[in-house]
């Protein structure tokens, strides 16, 4: 077999093993929950309010380049990993192993991808509901705590997670020399956003 012929079955290989999520199927999901977020806020402020194209866009747009990123180096460590296996004159099913820990790696980056997106987009949703309300209000944050929440999280929750600490809409929350406009803050952020209407001075 010469190189050229090992190179293409190294690439269907790769190709089989693609566990990439659509750019379609990220652009309804991203849609979706962005309008879930939309909703809470017709639904807190009793108003209705229509989508940011633009910044809904950017932030598709964002998401499938991270997919592609991962899905890109995801193929590159699985050919790395078939060429090592041919090299070596391993079994098949050694090589299968080889790719298996590839694609579950891979798998669980997909995962934490999608999630993470997603929070982003409803609360992203949310607080465009927020500004278009154009009432007086401020944000903070809703912290899932349990045994697996983040220092971040728990940061955020001391510092912003009361209704007396809630900032300005275009404000940003700071952590360690980072900042954010909503969560998500991390991967598998759970947080979401929680508005306060600011009492008008009797």
């Amino acid at each position: 077999m010469n190189k050229a012929d090992m190179s293409q079955i190294i690439e269907k290989i790769a190709k089989l093993f693609n566990i990439s999520i659509s750019p379609m199927l990220v652009g309804t999901s991203m849609i979706k929950f962005y309008d879930i977020g939309i909703d809470k806020a017709e639904q807190q402020f009793d108003l209705n309010f229509t989508r940011d194209g633009d910044r809904l866009k950017l932030m598709e747009n964002y998401t499938v380049n991270n997919i592609k990123d991962m899905n890109d180096d995801m193929q590159n460590k699985i050919r790395q990993e078939v060429t090592r296996g041919v090299v070596n004159l391993e079994s098949v099913d050694k090589v299968k192993q080889r790719i298996m820990k590839v694609v579950d790696v891979s798998s669980a980056r997909a995962k934490t991808i999608a999630r993470t997106e997603l929070a982003n987009a409803e609360n992203e949703g949310h607080l465009e509901g927020a500004k278009q309300s154009e009432l007086d209000l401020r944000k903070c944050v809703d912290i899932h705590l349990d045994n697996v929440t983040s220092p971040i999280c728990i940061y955020m929750d001391k510092h912003y997670g009361a209704d007396e600490q809630a900032i300005p809409l275009d404000a940003k929350f700071k952590y360690d020399g980072k900042e954010w406009l909503r969560p998500a803050f991390h991967p598998n952020c759970r947080t979401v956003l929680k508005f306060i209407q600011v009492k008008k001075q009797e």
